[in-house]
């Protein structure tokens, strides 16, 4: 009798729900849209702890309820396709290493010690990140941490008139006459300090630190202050947490992190987090018609085939469309030579060979002779053909 009862406890300790519930999803015409779906593996049916996931509001253990709130429902699309990118890595050999914690509105920085830095003194907005594990600090108690995805709130951002006339002068007077850098790296940096904490300041930081450095046609020269200043004339906002591409571009970041802990973003990284993005997604655009969910973001695009220049190969994430779009051309012939499954787990294996200190220009050719031995030459003409 004792035994049937525990059998019956352990049952209902272990029981699993699937509920339904609103998330987006792109339709046939690549637009966001609400659709109904179901999320399984829930170790609950109030809150959002899953076998697999579980978020919690901001730097808490508080896990979210399960209600009609704004919060919920961003928790309900993260949750959702977090389940489609853990199933299709694991089509590719990976295995999820336990229950991995999920972040929402949260606007700390990330600190290796200790977790959290003071949300005060540098909060985030508008974005998404996967961060490391940290060892913790048991004398503060500070318990140690796995690998986790924070999605941080919403603020929309814009700039004033003052400021848009100030950056106009700086932009002009920091960009030398002559030339060779195209307009949409300088439009990219725009849009990448954007996305930054601190909106008005790193868009001075930019004019300052990048564009100094970097050389600009005379017939671009005026041209391209304006080009900037399009998305300063309205706000800038992004909710990372209802865009499925950008849920999945972090879940690569956690896959990657066996070999790259996620700690900095190079275009290297962030070029394979965008790939395997589309992949999953199986749509060739990162962060287009993104709707209610964002305004002013750069989108990416796997087709676009621009050649390689050395101002790219940086920590700056200039790269990073460059890169996805060379992982998806490689990907097409590894496609035709042994089909598309093969094809990208080949790619995926690439992350092997990967570190922090990884660049374009002197390392690729490298990568692919160890990753892609059959198939290096083929890789190689492509390589070449795209200026490396």
């Amino acid at each position: 009798m004792k035994w049937i009862m525990s059998l019956i406890l352990l049952s209902f300790s272990t029981q699993i729900f699937s509920i339904e519930r609103e998330v987006v999803t792109r339709n046939e015409k690549d637009k966001l849209v609400i659709v109904k779906k179901e999320l399984k593996d829930l170790l609950s049916d109030t809150h959002f702890e899953g076998k697999h996931f579980k978020i919690v509001y901001k730097t808490t253990d508080e896990t979210i309820a399960i209600d009609d709130s704004l919060l919920a429902r961003r928790a309900s699309n993260v949750y959702y396709h977090l389940t489609i990118a853990k199933k299709y890595f694991e089509r590719l050999g990976f295995k999820q290493d336990g229950q991995m914690i999920i972040r929402l509105d949260i606007e700390n920085a990330y600190h290796k010690r200790y977790h959290f830095q003071n949300a005060k003194l540098n909060p985030i907005f508008n974005n998404a990140s996967t961060v490391a594990a940290g060892a913790g600090v048991e004398s503060l108690g500070i318990p140690a941490w796995g690998h986790e995805i924070w999605f941080r709130p919403v603020k929309k951002e814009k700039i004033s008139k003052e400021d848009k006339k100030r950056f106009r002068k700086l932009v002009r007077s920091s960009i030398p006459k002559t030339s060779e850098v195209n307009a949409d790296v300088i439009a990219y940096t725009a849009a990448n300090a954007a996305i930054s904490e601190d909106f008005k300041g790193s868009l001075e930081q930019s004019a300052k630190t990048l564009y100094q450095n970097y050389f600009l046609s005379a017939a671009l020269r005026y041209g391209t202050p304006e080009l900037l200043l399009l998305f300063s004339s309205k706000n800038f906002y992004f909710d990372a947490a209802f865009v499925p591409e950008v849920i999945y571009h972090e879940y690569t970041h956690y896959v990657m992190a066996e070999f790259v802990p996620p700690i900095d973003n190079t275009s290297i990284m962030e070029g394979f987090a965008d790939f395997f993005a589309v992949l999953v997604s199986g749509r060739t655009k990162i962060a287009h018609k993104l709707g209610d969910y964002g305004s002013l973001v750069g989108s990416r695009n796997a087709l676009a085939k621009k050649p390689y220049s050395r101002i790219i190969d940086t920590k700056a994430g200039l790269g990073t469309e460059f890169v996805m779009s060379l992982l998806f051309e490689v990907h097409g012939m590894l496609v035709k030579k042994v089909g598309r499954e093969q094809a990208n787990k080949k790619i995926l294996k690439l992350t092997e060979y990967i570190t922090l200190d990884t660049k374009i220009r002197d390392d690729f050719p490298e990568i692919f002779k160890k990753g892609l031995p059959d198939y290096w030459l083929e890789a190689i003409i492509i390589l070449n053909n795209r200026g490396i």
